[in-house]
């Protein structure tokens, strides 16, 4: 009569997600058999249950903590068996080998110029042929900028259109990620107001006088615009004084004094990123002929 003891304690060790790696080490436990009982013919293996690649490659399948190499990505089961006579044993683990979304790219940088809208030029990771990366994620996220809330219309393609309310400096982020692995990258995207509401403001005919007041008009821009580095200045651009003296060339009613009586032009010029407008005005500094 054959008194088969019951591999009861076997245990296939713990679930795993891994990241990146198409190998890694089962940490199942084998069943310890009585102290001086005799188990001559018992059995112990590592069998393939499911997964994308039917053939894993166990270093010592009856080994629990053999390991297993695999061709492709994807949730595996591998099941430890122990059987032992008319006694059989089973129990199944879990190895989730996730592909490293390392191949995308958030795209290119972007300085735009009076448009509240525009394309993004992100590149999606190309997952092995073959592999199962169910569950895995794609999606564009917001990182900073005066809009925090800016509307895509498909924030799970790379390509997305993104659309703001307020013009500024925008850092998009392009994520994926695939259970245990996550990747990043970031865009810069800039949308630049145009400053299409300057003016140099009214030609002015002067009599007897070097010097004159300035009576531009800068352009407004929107609340809570962000439009760091942009800059607005008076430039000389003709008349017989080529070196006049600005007051304030940043200020639009900047005055302005000139040493040779004659028509002069001068010019407003507003520069804000990609986007630069530029109004001039004529001043004629006419000498008195009472002199």
């Amino acid at each position: 009569m054959d008194f088969n003891e019951d591999p009861s304690g076997l245990n296939p060790g713990v679930d795993q997600a891994l990241c990146g790696v198409l190998s890694t080490t089962l940490a199942g436990i084998a069943h310890t058999y009585q102290a001086g009982s005799e188990h001559a013919g018992s059995t112990r293996t590592w069998l393939y249950v499911s997964g994308p690649d039917a053939a894993p490659v166990f270093s010592d399948a009856t080994s629990p903590s053999s390991d297993v190499t695999i061709t492709l990505y994807g949730t595996y089961l591998f099941e430890w068996v122990e059987v032992n006579g008319t006694c059989e044993r089973r129990d199944t683990v879990e190895v989730d080998f996730n592909e490293d979304p390392s191949g995308l790219n958030g795209g290119a940088d972007q300085e735009l110029c009076g448009v509240l809208s525009t394309t993004l030029t992100g590149t999606a990771h190309t997952y092995q042929a073959g592999s199962e990366h169910a569950g895995s994620t794609r999606t564009w996220l917001y990182v900073s900028g005066p809009d925090a809330a800016p509307v895509f219309s498909d924030a799970t393609s790379p390509s997305s259109d993104v659309t703001i309310t307020l013009y500024g400096t925008y850092l998009l982020s392009g994520l994926k990620q695939t259970a245990t692995c996550e990747r990043r990258d970031t865009v810069e995207v800039d949308f630049n107001e145009d400053p299409s509401g300057l003016n140099s403001g009214a030609d002015q005919e002067l009599c007897g006088v070097l010097s004159t007041t300035l009576t531009a008009t800068r352009t407004c821009t929107r609340q809570a615009v962000k439009h760091n580095g942009s800059t607005r200045t008076w430039l000389y651009v003709s008349g017989p004084d080529n070196s006049p003296v600005f007051s304030d060339a940043t200020s639009p009613s900047s005055d302005v004094t000139i040493t040779f009586t004659e028509l002069t032009f001068f010019e407003w010029v507003e520069v804000n990123g990609t986007c630069e407008r530029r109004d001039t005005v004529e001043v004629d500094f006419n000498e008195d002929p009472s002199a």
